[in-house]
């Protein structure tokens, strides 16, 4: 019995070390091609996820203050909703309102062609590589018992007309 319990004890412990950077690369597009903003945040670092948040605020402080500023942010890709849809909305929420409305066409996760990895000490960055010539970098550190996003031109085009 003591034999089973320390090999269950072992495979536990080992599972998170099979998490690679690639399989947060794949959770991240995947999160991005379903509309699933939790997900999404989920893939960030911390400190990632919390410049994201303050940025949220910032937004429901000038929804508040501004909403006809706010009102015409809105409209570049969500028209649908109202300032007052905003008021009890979280990030997570939010995010994934906002992607399905973006034009990500061609970066599904599925549609991948190879991923390039290269890795240095407790830092990482990938490399996504679709069929059509197109690519996008995802910077990683390893924080937390697993791999996190800390950066991303493809991160920052898809939040930046927005966050």
């Amino acid at each position: 019995m003591d034999m089973v319990r320390v090999a269950l004890l072992l495979a536990l412990i080992a599972v998170p070390a099979f998490a690679s950077p690639v399989d947060t690369a794949d959770d991240f597009l995947r999160a991005v091609e379903w509309g699933d903003g939790e997900a999404l945040l989920e893939t960030l670092s911390p400190s990632l996820r919390a410049t994201l948040e303050a940025r949220w605020a910032e937004f429901g402080a000038v929804v508040q203050v501004r909403p006809e500023l706010a009102r015409v942010v809105l409209s570049r890709s969500l028209s649908y909703l109202s300032t007052t849809d905003l008021a009890g909305m979280s990030l997570a929420e939010f995010l994934s309102q906002l992607m399905p409305t973006l034009n990500l066409a061609g970066y599904e996760a599925s549609m991948v062609e190879r991923m390039d990895l290269n890795m240095t000490g407790r830092n990482a960055e990938v490399t996504v590589h679709w069929p059509d010539g197109r690519s996008a970098s995802l910077a990683m550190v390893w924080e937390d018992s697993s791999w996190r996003i800390t950066g991303s031109y493809f991160l920052d085009s898809i939040l930046g007309n927005m966050l």
